[in-house]
């Protein structure tokens, strides 16, 4: 995973980017005779550091370079929820691996 700077907001906005991890391979499919398997998300994340040295999300895109799967909290609360877990799984997916 990639952790990067940008130099806006005196350096409190941080990039967690995993768009290489599209080729990672998850579990298979249950029940299913042709051993499908799972993929993780390759997702890209902005974080904002706050003064109390909490790093909160502020966007997360589910697919790079796709306008529409880019979540914010301003979006519906489930959506937001859902954008996270997969951010969540597939950091804690290539945390496995690496």
């Amino acid at each position: 995973m990639l952790f990067w700077l940008l130099r806006s907001q005196a350096g409190r906005i941080y990039i967690g980017d995993y768009s290489t991890a599209a080729p990672l391979k998850r579990n298979t499919i249950p029940f299913t005779s042709s051993k499908q398997h799972y993929y993780v998300a390759n997702c890209v994340a902005l974080f904002y550091a706050a003064e109390n040295g909490d790093l909160l999300p502020i966007a997360i895109q589910l697919v790079p370079n796709d306008k529409d799967s880019v979540f914010t909290p301003h979006d519906a609360k489930y959506d937001w929820l859902l954008a996270k877990m997969y951010f969540r799984s597939t950091q804690s997916s290539i945390h496995e691996v690496s």
